[in-house]
């Protein structure tokens, strides 16, 4: 994701017309360790979207991790 601006970065997901932003909750960002969480409400497919240096638009497919209860 070299370029892009991580403040930028959003989880976003298609309700059948357009990209809509998953968040039910704050984003909580770490751009230092390449680190982004957010909340969301529902079970869907996503993406995630930022803006790069030159205000250009991107689209990543993430990889989504479930975390284990200790």
């Amino acid at each position: 994701m070299a370029g892009l601006d991580e403040m930028t970065l959003e989880l976003r997901y298609w309700d059948a017309s357009q990209w809509v932003d998953a968040d039910c909750g704050a984003y909580d960002r770490h751009p230092q360790e390449n680190r982004l969480a957010v909340p969301v409400c529902h079970l869907s497919s996503f993406a995630l979207f930022g803006h790069s240096e030159e205000d250009e638009r991107k689209l990543y497919l993430p990889i989504v991790v479930k975390q284990r209860s200790p």
